[in-house]
């Protein structure tokens, strides 16, 4: 399990809740291409690098690192997305609509919808590859209900 469980630990260390991780973890899944390394770059020479494939976000993230001193890993990766959506004044604004929803969507909705909706507001993907999250989501979920 490795990069998964260090992935896991990650998130929760970022500060979200059990019942997003099953669909966080579904969108990490695809971005990562199954591998959950928070160093992995995209595959075809793409800009994404992490977890969450920074793309367009990846220079503010490294400038967000260097302004709070922090180590690129799987943790500091997930505290900045965590940061996006729950921070009152973020680093960096994935705009306001989009983080009032993720933070409606992870406190009301099921695994499909939350999946759903971190790749629409979040991640915001050229290929969504909607099937395959939502599916790695129940399989999570799954997985992480049996863990406890």
């Amino acid at each position: 399990m490795g990069l998964f469980s260090d992935a896991v630990k990650a998130l929760k260390g970022a500060g979200f809740s059990d019942r997003t991780l099953p669909s966080i973890l579904a969108n990490i899944d695809v971005e990562t291409g199954g591998t959950f390394d928070w160093q992995q770059k995209q595959n075809k020479g793409g800009n994404g690098y992490g977890l969450f494939q920074f793309d367009s976000q990846k220079d503010k993230y490294f400038d967000w690192l260097s302004k709070t001193s922090k180590k690129d890993s799987a943790l500091s990766q997930s505290q900045f997305v965590y940061g996006l959506i729950y921070d009152k004044e973020p680093f960096h604004d994935i705009g306001y609509g989009h983080r009032k929803e993720l933070r409606k969507s992870f406190k009301d909705d099921g695994v499909d919808w939350m999946t759903s909706e971190f790749m629409d507001r979040y991640e915001r993907p050229d290929e969504d590859h909607w099937e395959r999250r939502l599916e790695a989501g129940q399989k999570y979920k799954g997985m992480l209900t049996k863990s406890k």
